[in-house]
């Protein structure tokens, strides 16, 4: 299984997008997103399970909405995004 882990984000933030996201590939509901939205606003790191299909689309969406994040596959970090640019590993 993979892990997202969101662990902040840049100027720019897009906090709706973040939360539509969520709520749309992730099923998550409204209160539910908002409330991981909100903790990665508060400085917070919040890692989240993903399966193989949303592994590979969610570096992607969540560069273009400035989030912080590292997106792990079995124990091997795949790609990092670190002030706009994104890394791969």
């Amino acid at each position: 299984m993979s892990k997202l882990i969101l662990s902040g984000w840049n100027p720019g933030f897009n906090k709706i997008g973040l939360t539509k996201l969520l709520q749309v590939d992730l099923g998550y509901s409204l209160s539910h997103a908002k409330a991981i939205t909100d903790s990665v606003l508060e400085g917070q790191s919040i890692a989240i399970d993903l399966d193989e299909d949303q592994f590979e689309q969610m570096g992607v969406k969540l560069s273009d909405l400035c989030t912080k994040f590292v997106l792990e596959k079995d124990t091997e970090v795949q790609s990092r995004k670190l002030d706009g640019r994104v890394l791969r590993g």
